[in-house]
């Protein structure tokens, strides 16, 4: 329901209560005080299904959970008019005296809570030697996996490594270098496992993003290399107008793509910049972390899904009483998360996350398709609200191998284009990418062409992504 969002908001804005009406917009209450939430009023049918949901009839009370904390919930059916207050903790009688036990000595209690997790052991060998290997070459991804020999992606293609399979005992000596006591708990339980690790414990050592997963032969690791300083928008090949996706002072703001197409990597460079530039508090949720950021002129507080935060949900809901200015989201990942990420930047936060999907013009739909049908109408209305712009961005091989440029489309959020996404008009929202060129917009068109111009890709590799292929201004 959309109202976990508006209770989580209740919440960070520690108010004592929340005010629904039909035709109205939410209001909050606090010492006294209303404050009103901006966002449309609630919808007649909207209003009406919430109170539905939570089964009050009438005059009724009740109460409902949300994110581990409940709320006493009021239904005054002649006002029309629900009222949400934090449920106090009820006056509980003392426990009864246990009963006498005999006197024994003490057993030695195990404090597991606050004990480190027992380091990864020692890298194979072998495994090293391929490691160096792939970082030479300039490889963007080393594959081990069981009965296979090990393989790098250089300028993208995927290429074997010799031509040794690799065993069983071979890939889980590399995985218990790789994991912790709780990666393995993870991988037992959810047949993959994500984590950041460094081939040694020196400042310098090369660091990667390793997922580990279960396949039908066995183990296997997918690793790519991460660089130990951040990169710039110059070094990703990418222009500077891309710096203003983060002078906005509220809302959301999504970089989106395939998997491999660069999306976190972006969001990075953004982050980079506001790192050297502004005096800003930035806050980030990460699967895992990649890129350490040291002391600098915004205050970054970076915290690690499964490490440090149970979930993005659960990170976010929290990053809303921290105080930042900027919330970096990884990825949006579930109704709960893009639930919270709304919420948040309707609240006066700049919310920078990822999205899997194709191009800009099906962002919105991916998004809205996450929640049930009664809800997508004022899901319409909170995004075209909330949402400042989209990015799409795709990797393409180089003429210059093994290098890989990014292509891009850049879709900002005017009054056209938050037209058509209250009117569900969302397979259109590309045909505003050529005329609002004076808002700051870039077709991907435009981007392919500049790149066949300066001769990092051929005329037939821009026609093979192309949207539109007719649109493209090749000489």
């Amino acid at each position: 329901m959309i109202v976990y969002g508006l209770l989580d908001l209740l919440v960070a804005q520690g108010a004592d209560a929340l005010h629904l009406q039909p035709d109205a917009a939410p209001i909050l209450t606090r010492a006294g005080a209303d404050l009103p939430v901006t966002m449309p009023p609630l919808g007649d049918d909207l209003f009406e299904e919430i109170v539905r949901e939570l089964a009050l009839d009438g005059e009724a009370t009740g109460s409902i959970e949300a994110h581990g904390q409940r709320f006493d919930v009021q239904h005054d059916a002649s006002a029309r008019q629900l009222t949400f207050r934090p449920e106090t903790a009820p006056e509980r009688d003392p426990p009864a005296a246990p009963a006498p036990a005999p006197v024994a000595a003490p057993a030695p209690v195990a404090v597991t809570a606050s004990a480190p997790p027992p380091s990864p052991g020692p890298l194979p060998t072998t495994f090293a030697r391929w490691i160096g290997e792939a970082l030479h070459a300039d490889a963007s991804d080393l594959f081990f996996s069981v009965g296979r020999a090990p393989h790098m992606r250089r300028g993208g293609d995927v290429v074997a490594m010799g031509r040794e399979p690799l065993t069983t005992s071979d890939l889980d000596g590399f995985v218990a270098a790789v994991l912790s006591e709780a990666g393995h708990a993870e991988l037992g339980a959810r047949g993959s496992a994500d984590v950041g690790w460094a081939m040694s414990s020196a400042p310098d050592a090369p660091r990667f993003r390793v997922h580990v997963f279960r396949e039908h032969d066995g183990l296997a690791c997918a690793l790519r290399p991460v660089r130990t300083e951040p990169p710039t928008l110059r070094e990703l090949n990418l222009p500077d107008e891309f710096h203003a996706l983060t002078e906005y002072r509220n809302g959301l703001v999504l970089m989106t793509g395939t998997a491999g197409s660069g999306k976190s990597t972006t969001l990075v460079a953004l982050l980079e910049r506001l790192h050297r530039t502004t005096a800003k508090h930035i806050v980030t949720l990460e699967d895992p972390i990649e890129y350490r950021f040291g002391p600098g002129r915004a205050l970054i507080h970076q915290r690690e899904v499964g490490t440090h935060v149970p979930s993005f949900n659960e990170g976010l809901r929290a990053a809303m009483r921290e105080a930042p200015d900027i919330i970096l989201l990884g990825e949006m990942r579930d109704r709960e998360t893009i639930a919270a990420a709304l919420t948040a930047a309707e609240t006066g936060h700049l919310v920078l996350s990822t999205l899997h999907c194709s191009d800009t013009g099906s962002a919105v739909d991916r998004i809205i398709d996450v929640f049930d049908e009664h809800q997508q109408s004022q899901v319409r209305v909170q995004l075209a609200s909330a949402l400042r712009a989209v990015v799409s961005q795709v990797l393409l091989p180089s003429t210059r191998p093994p290098r890989r440029v990014p292509a891009y489309e850049m879709l900002k959020v005017n009054t056209a284009v938050a037209t058509k996404i209250r009117e569900r008009r969302g397979h259109q929202l590309r045909s505003e990418l050529h005329p609002g060129r004076s808002d700051g917009m870039i077709p991907m068109e435009v981007s392919l062409s500049a790149l066949v111009e300066c001769g990092e890709i051929t005329a037939a590799q821009a026609r093979a992504v192309a949207p539109n292929p007719e649109l493209l201004r090749l000489r």
